[in-house]
């Protein structure tokens, strides 16, 4: 069986589905371990993985030489046979590359071409020149000669293998399929996550007639995002606290408003969640992460979408191409408009109806046989192409 190092960035969208892969892979005599920030370490170890801390994760693209060189020493005893990494980070794959072992890369968010990604071109090409130089500074510091693939100097792709990159991802939710990497792989979401119908639930609002309404937030610690978070947050604690029905809101920091929660209202902090509370919904009010935006395909529950960035913009625009979300701009959010979206979605049923027809081709388990299953074949064959 073979020694598997995961890297994922530090981030639950992207580290829950890379667990879901890790489990799958373990569960078949595989040895997997994950590096990744301290403070996932209790999640990585209750999934049964070996864990190992690094540091340099937050924002590897501006410390690459920093992640490389910390990275090399954790890895430096270790003999392993296939690296997988978050295509957004470059080191993991250059110490594969290093050492001449087979790496794999994954995506867990929709692909978009170059001539689609945000800003000027002219300025996105200068900042992958600037990246392009950093990168090829941190590969010569460990023997490596300079990038050959410019496609590797754009940020979520710094890490992409060109033997098998996994997208974790429903292909309906991927725009341009036919613009992938060359060495994609469509497995669809993997998941890791308790068993929603083994021990006690989080969630202690019972009793209350109406929808259910869940709130979630992101991971991601930007100040933009966090202002943006909360707006949405806020308006639906003013909207719906103390109306028929329950309003569940899923942090990843305890409550900390002046005034108590209504009656109605649970704060959640356990994660990972969905498979939880999910299943209780009416509707999902979220930023758009894609791990979030499967799991409501998956249990067939409407979407309200506040994006937070140009990706999330995208996922918004493709669901609602799709028929199962509204969308509110950031700038347009109040207790008023996301009341009526919601109003919208709860009374109409084209939504639900649209997202249950989806609901069949979101499996989380079989997305990680799929993943393991091209993870074995890239052992064996050392390239997929």
């Amino acid at each position: 069986m073979a020694r598997i190092i995961i890297v994922s960035q530090w981030l639950l969208g992207h580290l829950v589905p890379a667990l879901g892969l890790g489990t799958e892979l373990q569960r078949r005599g595989h040895s997997v371990c994950v590096l990744s920030a301290a403070s996932f370490r209790p999640l990585i170890e209750e999934a049964g993985l070996e864990f190992r801390e690094i540091r340099h994760g937050k924002y590897p693209q501006k410390f690459v030489t920093e992640t490389l060189l910390e990275m090399q020493a954790v890895l430096e005893a270790v003999e392993f046979d296939l690296m997988i990494c978050d295509s957004g980070l470059c080191a993991p794959a250059y110490i594969a590359e290093k050492r001449g072992v087979p790496w794999a890369s994954y995506m867990t968010a929709a692909f978009w071409p170059d001539r689609l990604m945000p800003g000027v071109p002219h300025v996105n090409t200068r900042m992958r020149t600037m990246f392009e130089k950093a990168a090829n500074e941190a590969r010569a510091c460990i023997g490596l000669p300079p990038l050959a693939d410019f496609a590797r100097t754009r940020g979520d792709l710094a890490g992409l293998s060109p033997d098998a990159h996994l997208m974790m991802i429903l292909e309906e939710l991927n725009p341009f399929p036919d613009e992938v990497p060359p060495s994609s792989v469509f497995i669809g979401p993997c998941s890791y996550g308790r068993d929603p119908d083994a021990g006690t639930r989080p969630v202690t609002a019972r009793g209350h007639d109406g929808p259910c309404i869940v709130v979630c937030t992101t991971s991601a610690d930007r100040s933009g995002y966090r202002e943006t978070t909360e707006s949405y947050m806020e308006a639906a604690l003013r909207a719906f606290s103390g109306q028929p029905g329950r309003l569940i809101v899923s942090s990843h920091a305890p409550y900390a408003g002046e005034t108590p929660l209504a009656d109605n209202v649970e704060w959640v902090t356990t994660v990972p969640n969905h498979d939880l509370l999910f299943p209780q919904a009416d509707l999902i009010i979220t930023h758009g992460g894609c791990g979030t935006l499967q799991k409501a395909i998956r249990y067939g529950v409407p979407l309200v979408i506040v994006p937070l960035g140009p990706d999330h913009a995208w996922a918004a625009a493709r669901c609602m191409e799709l028929g199962i979300a509204e969308t509110i701009e950031p700038e347009r959010m109040s207790a008023e408009t996301l009341e009526k979206a919601v109003c919208r979605l709860l009374t109409g049923g084209r939504e639900k109806e649209n997202i249950r027809r989806l609901s069949p081709k979101v499996d989380g388990q079989a997305s990680n046989r799929r993943g393991a299953d091209t993870m074995e074949s890239l052992l064996v064959n050392k390239s997929l192409r």
